[in-house]
């Protein structure tokens, strides 16, 4: 047998561990760089939230938004902001399109040069270089781009969707916190579940599964059984919420 498997150097999961966000930002730096979706993270009260945590520990911070299925274009005009700010971290607070870009700004920071030079079929740099850290917290459960090392992009044209990929992409820190979930739409927690059962069963039954996988994956599809319905039923049930994180 022969496998590889690299995910997040650090994973810190449960309800309200969203609180330890400052100090993790501060391990880095005093200033980050704050990637969020469009208008769910205000209307959530997530945004007023974020904002009193980082100032109440002195953190400076610059907030840009990224809306759903990220271009090329919008990345390199993220990116522009990221270099004049100069971030110590990339904290992205969203579902897996906030995470893809905060990756990708992450690893171009530092490797340079536009992000459709390392799509992969469009380009052919590879990522040579660690990212700027980044911490990723989702507020989903079903895409999982916060421990995996890929970011999917598309072009402004609808010509191609593709990722920028490395194992240096991998977020320094999954902050899974079950909570952030509570104010997803139902139809996001259908999709997104769906996605994430769909994925833990293709795992499973993939000719290149290991003994790592299919422990993850035998236990993920067991609670995903038991509790995605209950999650879309009842959005206020943050056990069937966290049993989905």
């Amino acid at each position: 047998m022969q496998f590889e498997f690299a995910t997040s150097a650090r994973v810190i999961f449960g309800t309200g561990r969203f609180s330890r966000l400052p100090e993790l930002i501060a391990a880095f730096g005093n200033r980050a760089l704050l990637l969020t979706g469009m208008t769910s993270f205000e209307a959530s009260g997530l945004l007023q939230r974020t904002e009193e945590l980082l100032a109440s520990h002195d953190l400076e911070f610059r907030r840009v938004r990224v809306h759903p299925e990220p271009t090329a274009e919008l990345i390199d005009d993220l990116l522009g902001t990221a270099y004049s700010f100069a971030p110590h971290a990339i904290v992205a607070i969203g579902g897996g399109s906030v995470i893809d870009a905060g990756k990708a700004i992450a690893s171009l920071l530092t490797n340079g040069g536009s992000i459709t030079d390392y799509l992969e079929g469009v380009g052919e740099k590879k990522a040579i270089r660690p990212s700027v850290p980044m911490i990723a917290v989702p507020t989903t459960s079903g895409t999982g781009s916060e421990v995996t090392k890929n970011a999917v992009i598309r072009s402004e044209d609808g010509r191609y969707k593709r990722s920028m990929r490395s194992p240096l992409m991998i977020p320094s820190i999954a902050l899974v916190d079950p909570e952030l979930t509570l104010a997803a739409p139902r139809s996001v927690t259908a999709a997104s579940g769906a996605d994430a059962q769909t994925q833990l069963i293709e795992a499973f039954t993939s000719r290149r599964a290991s003994l790592i996988t299919d422990g993850l994956a035998r236990q993920g599809i067991r609670l995903a059984a038991s509790s995605l319905e209950q999650a879309c039923s009842d959005a206020a049930d943050l056990h069937a919420r966290e049993s989905m994180s």
